[in-house]
């Protein structure tokens, strides 16, 4: 009957050993404990602000793709214009 009793007493320790260590962790993970920070700060004022930036440097990125196609355009044309002058 001891014998049953450490055998079982042994098994309990291992087996309750990292539950809490494990219950916390996967609390963790699954976004039970939120950090303030994350939440007030960067998805309220930063995120919002960074997509804004963003989307104004892609729409300069597309006024600023066409520049050299206008540039080699008028070139293009100050040259057809000088050389319809000349013949």
């Amino acid at each position: 009957m001891a014998h049953k009793k450490v055998v079982s007493r042994v098994l309990g320790k291992q087996f309750m050993k990292d539950i809490k260590v494990n219950s916390l962790t996967f609390l963790r993970d699954v976004g039970h404990f939120r950090d303030r920070f994350d939440q007030d700060v960067m998805e309220a004022d930063v995120m919002p602000w960074l997509f804004q930036e963003t989307a104004k440097f892609v729409s300069e990125m597309g006024s600023y793709s066409s520049y050299p196609d206008t540039l080699v355009g008028n070139y293009m044309m100050e040259k057809a214009d000088v050389h319809k002058n000349q013949v």
